[in-house]
């Protein structure tokens, strides 16, 4: 089952009795700050939950392979990526814990 925003913060909000307004609020101002932090090159730890980092990527390119045309030799399309920020996010150990109980 996949949760989606709305009902990730009713779930939020019932665990801590904020209302669903509030709870949304927060979640949208978590998501601004964390976007903008992560734009800031700022690493962002909570221990024992998740850390997220940004991390650069370069340039990156390959090829995406097609079906093969009337000759079975198969049809390669060239792909380019620019260099752009990505994140890695890692669990931490209280979290891990918590969710193999």
């Amino acid at each position: 089952m996949t949760i989606n925003k709305e009902l990730y913060v009713e779930k939020i909000a019932e665990e801590i009795g904020f209302t669903k307004k509030d709870t949304k609020t927060f979640l949208e101002g978590l998501i601004v700050v964390t976007e903008q932090l992560i734009k800031d090159d700022e690493k962002i730890q909570l221990t024992g939950f998740l850390s997220i980092e940004p991390k650069n990527v370069g340039v990156t390119s390959g090829f995406t392979s097609f079906k093969k045309d009337e000759n079975g030799v198969g049809i390669k399309k060239p792909w380019t990526k620019e260099a752009h920020k990505s994140v890695t996010i890692s669990i931490g150990k209280g979290f891990e814990d918590a969710i193999n109980e």
